[in-house]
């Protein structure tokens, strides 16, 4: 599993741990100030070698069919004005359409599972900008990967505080709503984050579980994405409705092999939602 390490400060710059999810490729247009028209509004369909990215409104919006992820890299890199040192990049051909709440959220996303540093700085207007994007082979893993041998959510550690330690026994012991009261009270420190997916793979109550899910949605990290694709096969019908229709937000083609097992849901709602989505995704990248 992979978590956020947070709060690493060193001459100025805001370092922040994280780890990438799927991802596709991009064009290596220059950066400008602000998205062309072309680029805020890519063509429903790419030819195979092409994509789009566009900045709207702080979102981060790609598009993407059969690129490599390192080209894509390459080309946000420009686009944002961020460094990027990636000494062993990755040449996977990948198919999407995806909007982020951020760049960073993007970047994650393209990474794939290796682990990656993003620096942030101030620029002259004092607004908090990605600066460097270093990233890593996935053998050299970070911190992050605490949340891999966390054992359950028999065993939470969240601290010695009196408040981390009535967290965590509420988090084991309390009621369904209890539970799901205490889920939505995890900030995303890395403990919190080991506990969420703790709680969300051990939970027998569907609602925590489901809160779970809300909680990670917009995390800008491989773990919590996977998560996600975890949660179609969940045994409660309301579970893996969320988990679709967040999903389908990404407008990911990678999806597709996950998506289609749900065309044939005993739900009829989910047969249908699957259905239509499998059909979109398919249609965007008629040539992969």
């Amino acid at each position: 599993m992979f978590q956020l390490n947070r709060g690493l400060l060193a001459s100025g710059l805001l370092a922040l741990v994280v780890l990438g999810g799927c991802g596709g490729a991009g064009s290596d247009a220059r950066p400008t100030a602000a998205p062309s028209a072309a680029d805020a509004a890519p063509a429903a369909r790419l030819p195979a070698g092409e994509w789009s990215i566009a900045a709207l409104n702080g979102a981060w919006r790609i598009h993407a069919n059969a690129v490599a992820r390192s080209r894509l890299l390459t080309a946000l890199a420009r686009r944002a004005e961020f460094e990027l040192v990636d000494d062993e990049p990755d040449d996977d051909l990948v198919s999407l359409r995806v909007e982020l709440p951020s760049l960073a959220a993007l970047v994650a996303h393209l990474v794939g599972e290796r682990s990656v540093e993003l620096v942030f700085a101030e620029d002259d207007a004092l607004e908090r900008r990605l600066a460097r994007v270093l990233v890593k082979p996935a053998a050299q893993t970070s911190a992050a990967d605490l949340a891999d041998s966390n054992p359950g959510a028999d065993s939470l550690d969240l601290g010695s505080s009196d408040y981390a330690v009535d967290l965590a026994e509420r988090l084991r012991f309390g009621s369904d709503e209890e539970r799901v009261l205490a889920v939505r009270e995890l900030r995303m420190t890395p403990r919190e984050f080991a506990a969420a997916v703790a709680v969300f793979e051990s939970d027998p109550a569907p609602e925590v579980r489901r809160s779970v899910l809300e909680l990670l949605r917009f995390e800008p990290n491989f773990r919590a994405r996977t998560l996600m694709v975890d949660a179609l096969q969940d045994t409660d019908d309301d579970v893996v409705a969320f988990a679709l229709e967040s999903l389908a937000q990404t407008r990911d083609f990678s999806l597709l092999g996950r998506l289609r097992p749900l065309t044939i849901h005993g739900n009829p709602e989910i047969r249908a939602r699957a259905t239509e989505l499998t059909q979109s995704l398919a249609a965007d990248y008629p040539d992969t």
